[in-house]
């Protein structure tokens, strides 16, 4: 089994997995020792040729004061091939600062028997993969919850793997997106305690690649879409000029599509036009339909209050590298033609009445565009139109990651706000 889309994304952006569970105490020497697999050391002093033998004690030497642990090799676990392992050379290693996991694992490339590295209190030994083999607990109770959305996003990378699952297969989905990850040895195994850990026993590689899938999906469940709607009133001298030529038929359907998007120029024009409307900034959940604005007005007849008005509801996807949205837009318009007078015969007396009753012109637009993060789109409103005016929706639907906006607010930046959107140059979607 190959790795997922999803983690080879999360590598290359060097996105990171949720810490495994560590319960054990700030001295533990398992706790310092995955410390210091991930401090960053510099091996650009090291000398030429070098042998992995000589090779620990020198990263170990270049660890700080306050992480220092032993790097050594397995002298029971390798046996026979300790001396081929000690005596292996260095292929060249990274430039610049990397983690010491990742300069261990460069390093132990040029092994002429396959090994891996491990912690071993009290520090991290090189040693064969079985040996190398420990259990890690991960807190999962998150994808748990969120297993439909979950296996949403599992399909859109691989979707032969989990086309058998269900939405409420929450455990099984997420033993299955590990196990494609890290392939199992015999001496291997990943399990779900109470349905809220994952317990995976691997190597120290295969370690990594659990937390980088989670990473991954704990970020894509984090995400939301915030359509940034408003309602505008233009001319219909303007819609009739600059807008309606946006909805021309398709030429192999000809149909005409209920919404599109819009360049920068089109929108700024458009964006100067009569406000009538805006809608709620809410955060919605992609792969599902909510609603995200609506205006409705009440009117009275004999029988009481109904409403008339429209209300826009979406369903979001947000593409697996978060770059691009697709949008199932439905407009639903009601419009008050007027209150008709209707004979009828009351059903207790059996006389002769009359009743009022709403004369309603109801219609329905659907339609799907795609658009880059942040693009705008255009909607005309489906009702009786009034006079020379014609109503619109423009949205600026954006994509929100609150891990990313958490990072950003700490690191001093200014959080990403509707309006900043809204102000900004419509991107081309290249």
């Amino acid at each position: 089994m190959k790795p997922p889309t999803l983690l080879l994304a999360g590598l290359v952006l060097g996105l990171v997995g949720p810490t495994p569970a560590q319960d054990a105490p700030t001295d533990d020497p398992v706790r310092r020792a995955r410390a210091a697999l991930a401090t960053p050391i510099d091996p650009k002093d090291l000398p030429d040729d070098l042998t992995l033998g000589m090779l620990l004690p020198l990263l170990e030497g270049k660890l700080p004061a306050g992480k220092k642990v032993p790097l050594f090799l397995d002298e029971n676990g390798l046996g026979d091939d300790l001396k081929r392992v000690a005596w292996a050379k260095v292929p060249g290693l990274p430039a610049g600062e990397r983690p010491l996991g990742e300069i261990l694992e460069r390093a132990l490339a040029g092994s002429p028997v396959e090994v891996d590295f491990a912690i071993l209190p009290p520090g991290v030994v090189v040693t064969t993969p079985k040996r190398a083999a420990h259990p890690l607990s991960y807190d999962v109770r998150h994808l748990l919850r969120h297993a439909p959305r979950l296996l949403t996003i599992l399909r859109q990378q691989e979707p032969e793997t989990y086309r058998d699952l269900r939405p409420g297969d929450g455990v099984a989905i997420l033993v299955r997106a590990v196990l494609d990850t890290v392939s199992p040895r015999p001496w291997e195994s990943v399990e779900v305690h109470n349905a809220a850990r994952l317990v995976v026993t691997a190597t120290g590689r295969k370690h990594a690649e659990v937390a980088t899938l989670l990473g991954v999906l704990e970020r894509h469940l984090d995400v939301a879409v915030v359509m940034n709607a408003r309602l505008y009133e233009v001319d219909r001298a303007f819609f009739t000029k600059r807008l309606a030529p946006l909805f021309a038929p398709d030429k192999a359907t000809g149909q005409r599509p209920a919404v599109v998007a819009l360049d920068d120029a089109t929108f700024r024009a458009v964006a100067k036009e009569t406000l009538v409307g805006e809608g709620d900034d809410r955060k919605l959940t992609p792969d599902r339909s909510s609603p995200f604005l609506s205006r409705q007005a009440a009117y009275r007849h004999a029988a009481g209050v109904g409403l008339a008005g429209v209300t826009f509801a979406v369903t979001p996807e947000v593409s697996a590298d978060r770059r691009f949205l697709k949008l199932a837009v439905t407009q639903s318009a009601t419009h008050l033609v007027r209150i008709d007078k209707v004979a009828t015969r009351d059903p207790v007396t059996d006389k002769a009445t009359t009743v009022e009753v709403p004369n309603l012109h109801k219609t329905t637009a659907a339609g799907t565009v795609d658009l880059p993060d942040a693009g705008a789109l255009l909607m005309p409103i489906d009702a009786v139109p009034a006079g020379d005016k014609v109503r619109v929706l423009v949205a600026r639907p954006f994509i929100w990651i609150e891990a990313e906006e958490r990072e950003r607010r700490n690191d001093g930046g200014a959080a990403t706000t509707p309006q900043a959107i809204w102000d900004s140059p419509v991107p081309s979607g290249e």
